[in-house]
């Protein structure tokens, strides 16, 4: 579904690694995945984040030492409460992607 959404809204171009459930042993909150991708892309813990829209993906990014970014857009507020995904700690809280370039400059 995502590979296909990808390709859809051409957006191959800018992605350099895609790694799903399949290609790990440990699931989320575990931060393998995170690993490998640093590890593919040559990539630091200091220079990465994780955005999320979940408990398993803040957890992830916290276990592994980089910065967690909480996508909460208003459709989640029918899914997540807010004050529930804050417990976890994350390092920033965004509700449009766009917000996302305050954090990286």
């Amino acid at each position: 579904t995502v590979l296909a959404a990808i390709k859809h809204n051409h957006l191959s171009n800018l992605i350099d690694v895609f790694l799903g459930k399949e290609d790990v042993t440990k699931q989320k909150p575990d931060p393998e995945i995170i690993s490998e991708a640093l590890a593919k892309l040559s990539g630091s813990k200091q220079s990465s984040l994780i955005v999320g829209d979940g408990d398993k993906d803040i957890l992830a990014g916290k276990n592994a030492g980089i910065t967690a970014v909480l996508f909460y857009p208003e459709k989640n507020k029918r899914f997540y409460s807010l004050s529930k995904l804050q417990a976890f700690r994350p390092d920033f809280t965004i509700t449009k992607f766009d917000q996302l370039l305050d954090i990286v400059n």
